[in-house]
């Protein structure tokens, strides 16, 4: 077995601009060291803010470019939704307004909504929403898409893209972009006051004060050959199935992945759960690298959000080089 394999970690980074996150990063300190790493994503980069860095990045690991696959759509055809209008995320968000302008803050990780809260907003934003045309769908993951009622005229981009700029540059735009910040705006005025808001502030979290929609487009059914990938994220099922191509269920351990790769140089992409730093090096890296050593692996690449890191096994015979912790990473 010798094929080459790209790992992709979605919010990897993040955990790793946590203190104390080196303690758990010795393998990839090793790694970026020994290897190639590079800041590829720029998830500030408006250009191609429309998805997230690990999508992006998802799309150069299949060889695909980021205009047509747009976030939204593929994922309401990953949960085999229909109809004639668009598609759009709903994530709540929390805007933090300054003496000069707001700015967007995620909800991820720690900060992200419980089922229960996620539950109890729901249904004040399906009926205002219903009210204006809209219809807001629940996804088995949780998460919110909304169908318009015709095609929409807009550009948008995702929370990280919002987050990494000032907000009036980030808001939508197009020809329908003025409804949608109206919308927005009358969401945000909804949740400010909403009974999940005041039990956030008590437990020191910020406020799931604003929805953020993003990920508009179109996509059209395609017949092009896409190599070997494991995963279920909704985003790389409708990918998959939007190409009539075959996915493979997510690994739940390196050895499972590994006995799934072929038995020749052709690639393989795998997109993981969400990981901790020891978890991603006690189950994932170590044998991968073991894999790389023992010559079952040609090439490694790991995309680790905005971050690519590339590792083959002369590589890792650079022994010599000093360790790269991820907080001495820059861009």
């Amino acid at each position: 077995m010798r094929a080459s394999l790209t790992l992709i970690v979605p919010g990897m980074a993040r955990q790793l601009a946590t203190p104390g996150s080196a303690l758990h990063a010795c393998w990839l300190a090793h790694l970026a060291a020994r290897g190639s790493l590079r800041y590829a994503w720029d998830r500030s980069d408006l250009a191609s803010g429309a998805l997230y860095a690990w999508q992006r990045g998802l799309l150069w690991a299949l060889q695909l470019t980021v205009p047509g696959h747009p976030s939204a759509a593929l994922t309401a055809l990953a949960s085999d939704l229909a109809g004639d209008g668009d598609w759009l995320h709903a994530d709540p968000v929390h805007l933090a307004a300054s003496l000069s302008h707001l700015s967007l803050i995620e909800l991820a990780g720690e900060l992200q909504l419980s089922s229960q809260h996620s539950a109890a907003c729901e249904p004040v934003v399906r009926e205002h929403l219903r009210a204006c045309g809209f219809e807001l769908h629940v996804l088995d993951s949780g998460r919110w898409l909304i169908q318009t009622p015709r095609r929409l005229d807009l550009v948008s981009f995702c929370p990280a893209a919002a987050a990494g700029n000032e907000l009036q540059r980030a808001m939508p735009q197009g020809g329908d972009a003025a409804a949608l910040r109206r919308l927005m705006t009358e969401l945000q005025m909804l949740l400010h006051e909403h009974p999940v808001n005041q039990h956030r502030a008590q437990q020191g979290l910020p406020a799931a004060n604003s929805i953020w929609l993003w990920g508009s487009g179109r996509t059209e059914p395609c017949r092009q050959p896409l190599p070997l990938a494991f995963g279920s994220d909704d985003y790389l099922r409708g990918l998959y199935r939007c190409y009539a191509a075959r996915l493979q269920p997510a690994p739940t351990c390196s050895d499972e992945l590994l006995a799934g790769l072929p038995d020749n140089k052709v690639p393989a992409v795998a997109l993981l759960e969400p990981q901790t730093p020891s978890g991603l090096e006690q189950h994932w890296l170590a044998p991968l690298i073991q894999a790389l050593r023992a010559r079952r692996l040609t090439r490694l690449d790991l995309l680790l959000d905005s971050w690519h890191l590339s590792i083959d096994r002369r590589g890792l015979r650079r022994f010599w080089r000093r360790p790269l912790p991820p907080e001495s990473w820059t861009a």
